[in-house]
């Protein structure tokens, strides 16, 4: 990928442009942002258009492309997403228009409620130390299989953010593995716990798995949205002694030890 270099600059006062001035083959840069009416009809709030240059006697030296949703009514509700597609691209001068324009109409800006989700069932199934998580097949799907009859489904939840329900992780570090609601659980204490954060003095590494080497970073992976009270976590073990093994839950009838008539 070739970087793309730009510079803001400021062009003095002009008075009068020649006859034989033609920019239409100049590079330029383009920012589609969107529509600020969205703003107010299908989301509260207000939009903010900010672009221009840091430059302050070369401490920040950057420049901005920034849309804002803020002001009255700029409040994202629990469980809800905030959306925002926009578009940046390079082209001659004379291309600007008929690019840009055809880029308009797929910007977004959306608020997604409860509603407007479509949930599938999502299960956990364990077998000893072993776990599956299994999703309904088609959206709003209520049911799961597993196709083998030794792994025991243990919690049900969702795919999407639901009420009171709360994202769980599995988180993997090293050799290590965790199963549950904080994201965190590796992170070297910061004196506070998930969804707190920590301070300028006790940051919040995340990229860090504990005391192990700097060389291993964790990674995780959202298994669905889960009610953090339900009784089914007193049995399903949220701890590190747990791994993601997919093949106990293989998507039919598990193949006999020997050949078989049927």
């Amino acid at each position: 990928i070739t970087p793309l270099f730009i510079d803001v600059v400021s062009t003095p006062d002009i008075t009068s442009t020649p006859a034989d001035y033609d920019p239409s083959d100049l590079s330029t840069f383009t920012h589609v942002y969107g529509k600020g009416a969205e703003y107010g009809s299908s989301v509260d709030g207000q939009s903010r258009r900010r672009v221009g240059s840091t430059y302050n006697g070369g401490l920040r030296d950057y420049t901005v492309f920034t849309i804002n949703w803020w002001h009255n009514g700029a409040r994202l509700q629990a469980g809800s997403t905030y959306s925002n597609r926009s578009f940046m691209f390079s082209s001659a001068l004379k291309n600007v228009k008929a690019t840009a324009d055809g880029l308009v109409d797929e910007t977004i800006a959306a608020e997604i409620g409860f509603s407007d989700w479509s949930p599938r069932k999502v299960d956990i199934y364990t077998q000893n130390a072993d776990f599956a998580v299994v999703v309904a097949s088609s959206a709003t799907g209520d049911s799961t299989t597993c196709g083998d009859a030794r792994s025991l489904l243990s919690c049900s939840g969702f795919s999407t953010p639901q009420a009171n329900y709360d994202p769980i992780f599995h988180v993997i570090c090293g050799s290590e593995t965790y199963l549950g609601f904080d994201p965190y659980h590796f992170t070297p204490s910061f004196d506070a716990s998930f969804p707190a954060h920590g301070s300028v003095t006790k940051l919040v590494r995340s990229y860090q798995c504990g005391d192990q080497s700097a060389s291993v970073r964790p990674s995780w992976k959202l298994m669905g949205f889960f009610d953090s009270t339900d009784s089914c976590w007193s049995t399903l073990s949220v701890t590190n002694a747990v791994t993601y093994n997919e093949d106990i839950c293989p998507p039919g009838p598990p193949p006999t030890s020997s050949p078989s008539k049927t």
